[in-house]
């Protein structure tokens, strides 16, 4: 089976969004330190402003690799395939 285009990539962005605040917990960061720097916030500043906005960011990026993905599965002409791809990407 051939690449499914983006939607690896908006699964891994789901995942990291979806620990952000664990993984910050833990003392792992997913959100660039330069964005931080440029917006004068730290990564426990997740109610902030500028906080929630990168998360928006992110998640309309992920909703376009996701869409992309479904136009690949879209595509292929064993049903198993697109019944597989169709339930992974409804899971986000």
């Amino acid at each position: 089976m051939a690449a499914a285009s983006g939607w690896p990539i908006g699964a891994h962005i789901a995942h990291m969004l979806r620990d952000m605040l664990a993984d910050t917990a833990d003392g792992f960061i997913n959100i660039p330190l330069e964005y931080l720097e440029a917006h004068g916030i730290s990564p426990q500043d997740v109610d902030s402003s500028p906080y929630r906005a990168w998360v928006r960011e992110r998640v309309e990026q992920a909703r376009r690799y996701f869409r992309e993905g479904k136009r690949f599965f879209d595509g292929l002409d064993l049903l198993r395939r697109k019944i597989v791809g169709y339930w992974y990407c409804a899971r986000f």
